[in-house]
């Protein structure tokens, strides 16, 4: 179902070549259509940017449809938001 609204997938990082353990940066990504992306610099965009080693990751929505993530990496412990 559509909500008029671009849709957005997080780009979670899980490694940085030879440096495993250094925590590598993640993004949100606003789906603009045909393939174009581009990272979501907002202030909600913007907490995305240090989940560390990420494992895994699940959009909910809430019942008035509100959207909301959680995020599971290593050594860390499950984040979520809305």
């Amino acid at each position: 179902m559509s909500t008029g609204r671009p849709s957005r997938s997080i780009l979670g990082a899980r490694a940085v070549p030879w440096k495993y353990g250094t925590k590598p940066t993640s993004y949100l990504l606003i789906n603009r259509g045909a393939g174009h992306f581009e990272t979501d610099t907002s202030e909600f965009g913007k907490r995305f940017s240090d989940l560390g080693l990420v494992t895994g990751a699940q959009w909910r929505y809430g019942r008035r449809r509100q959207a909301g993530s959680g995020v599971a990496s290593e050594w860390s412990n499950l984040k979520s938001s809305r």
